[in-house]
């Protein structure tokens, strides 16, 4: 009994497969390791209690366990997380462990003799009890053996005799007999309208919604109302009138004129499509009734379009307008002024700001680095005076503070940093580094999914930067085991950023940010020693962490707020968004 236990019993998930299963295979070293690691400490393919094979689904699943790709193995691992393993030890008799799912049926094997009367395979030894709710029990065996799609078939085979032989129709509702209660079963949709179920209405704000999350066109949108209609009886009418009516309102709220830019060395046409009255429009459209909100102006190019966009929201309360989107996302964004195929330049931005008036209105700016400079007439980064905020060096300490028309107006107190492209700018500076040090580190990267696609194609974007910084403690853990360099310098200044992330980059601010802000100051300074001395790395001091170690804090001292209320990672989703739906509704993609 106990070589057969070993021989047909998974060893993952202790289901008896059978002594003929093709889907088991012997435990290879790797296997073994992989399930002492995840599944069971004590495993030992050599002890009588431990199965000996493993099937082909708790195989592949060990493997996707041990790259991190965990999607879809949520009920394989509530399945073998029941089996409580810490019971079993030596001395254990196979009877405790043996589960009792029944093997899997193998036409080959199976005995051809069945019962006439509970349809039960018989064989030598086999006893049965023949009766009707056995027999019910053992076709449904037989139905699943099958497989899933072999027994739907079945199933709707049933269904379909059941329908034809007492002239039921699509739609209506019957009872099938289950042993205990009955069950009520509705196939398919009744052809008459009058007659089909009645469901809360699908409203016009509803259908907006749903044209929003598909990225569907006017036509689009059209079908799909149509669509509903076939089949459920509570859509609103008149939808396409009213999209229409939104579509003219939208109409009046901007107007169109044609300026010249500069790009490169000529001088190009193109039409600015802007807000008429930018005051106006934020109090009527989208005012939100609190002194506390926030008008955040975000200005950014990509995708071919210059573009300058608004979010309107309480920083108390995100979904104060909309219970489906926030009103600092993208999805609840909406452009003050375009302009197609022209460049970030000063004299760009100025002829795109100039028709809005911002002056007349109290907003909040969120922006990159790059665009900042632009905007404020300054060099770009790779100047020697470049910071947004003082006119110091690129180094850990600030200049003198730059102010706008007097010197009460300091920049610093106005122009929120970009959270996400400094957290970007200091994650690709230090894996720069991990990189020229330790050159495994690349495959370590590929081995976690964590890809080079930044900007350009260089460095991390911001879903790759947080997802290689919430995995430290397994860098960490490869370094120790695998390199014989200490690079844990750098791991501990990464930590250092990670608490300044938590405490300044969220919606809520955190402890301690002064000291947070310090630690990671003094790390950076030591790192820079340690990788001269050690390495001979010349780490330098980017403009990104120039700002985060000198700016950040009177910024948030002074406005008692977090960055993340003024994350640019809305005016940088948004050209993606745009894009869609410029092909769609203008390129006549439908």
């Amino acid at each position: 009994m106990a070589s057969d236990f070993k021989l047909c019993t998974c060893a993952v998930c202790l289901i008896n497969k059978g002594i003929r299963s093709k889907s088991l295979t012997p435990i290879t070293p790797s296997v073994r390791e992989k399930i002492q690691e995840y599944i069971w400490p004590n495993f030992d393919s050599d002890l009588e209690i431990c199965p000996s094979v493993v099937c082909s689904n708790c195989r592949r699943n060990l493997f996707c366990l041990n790259k991190g790709e965990t999607a879809y193995l949520s009920n394989w691992l509530e399945t073998i997380s029941k089996i409580n393993r810490n019971t079993i030890r030596r001395t254990s008799s196979l009877q405790c462990i043996q589960t009792d799912v029944e093997p899997e049926l193998n036409f080959s094997s199976v005995n051809k003799k069945i019962c006439g009367l509970c349809y039960l395979n018989l064989g030598r030894g086999i006893s049965h009890d023949c009766c009707k709710s056995k027999a019910v029990n053992n076709i449904i065996d037989i139905s699943e053996s099958l497989g899933y799609k072999g027994a739907e078939q079945v199933a709707s085979g049933l269904l379909k005799r059941k329908m034809e032989r007492e002239n039921i129709v699509s739609g209506e509702q019957f009872v099938l007999s289950t042993g205990g209660n009955l069950l009520s079963v509705t196939v398919g949709v009744n052809k008459n309208k009058s007659k089909r179920k009645k469901v809360n209405q699908v409203s016009f704000q509803t259908t907006m919604e749903l044209s929003n999350v598909l990225e569907l066109s006017k036509n689009k949108t059209k079908k799909l109302c149509s669509t509903l209609r076939s089949n459920l009886t509570g859509v609103e009418s008149n939808i396409n009138i009213k999209m229409t009516e939104l579509q003219d309102t939208l109409e009046t709220l901007y107007e169109c004129k044609t300026e010249e830019f500069l790009d490169g060395d000529e001088i190009v046409v193109r039409d600015i499509v802007y807000v008429k009255n930018t005051t106006e429009f934020i109090i009527d459209e989208k005012g939100i009734d609190t002194p506390n909100a926030i008008a955040r102006i975000s200005i950014d190019g990509g995708q071919n379009f210059l573009k300058v966009i608004i979010n309107v929201f309480d920083p108390k309360n995100h979904y104060s307008s909309s219970e489906m989107y926030e009103d600092s996302g993208v999805k609840r964004c909406f452009i003050l002024a375009i302009v197609e195929m022209v460049s970030e330049d000063n004299g760009n931005l100025q002829k795109l700001l100039e028709p809005l008036k911002l002056e007349e209105v109290d907003f909040s700016l969120a922006f990159d680095l790059k665009c900042a400079n632009s905007v404020f007439g300054l060099s770009s980064h790779s100047g020697k005076y470049a910071c947004l905020y003082c006119e110091g060096e690129c180094s850990l300490k600030a200049g003198k503070l730059r102010t706008l028309e007097n010197q009460e107006t300091i920049l610093e107190h106005i122009v929120p940093p970009p959270e996400l492209h400094i957290m970007m700018g200091v994650v690709d500076k230090l894996c720069t580094m991990l990189l020229c040090v330790w050159p495994p580190f690349q495959n370590w990267l590929k081995t976690h999914y964590i890809l080079m696609r930044g900007c350009h194609g260089v460095g991390l974007d911001g879903n790759n930067a947080n997802k290689f910084m919430s995995l430290l403690d397994v860098l960490e853990r490869d370094v120790t085991l695998t390199t014989t360099i200490d690079i844990l310098p750098i791991i501990n200044c990464l930590r250092k950023f990670s608490l300044v992330k938590s405490a300044v980059f969220g919606l809520e601010m955190g402890a301690d940010i002064s000291a947070k802000i310090e630690a990671f100051k003094c790390s950076f300074s030591s790192l820079q020693l340690y990788a001269k001395d050690i390495f001979d790395y010349d780490l330098k001091v980017s403009w990104k962490i120039h700002i985060l170690v000198c700016h950040i804090l009177p910024f948030i001292e002074h406005n008692n707020i977090s960055l993340g209320n003024y994350a640019e990672q809305c005016g940088e989703a948004v050209h993606h968004k745009f894009k869609k739906t410029w092909l769609i509704n203008v390129d006549g993609l439908f």
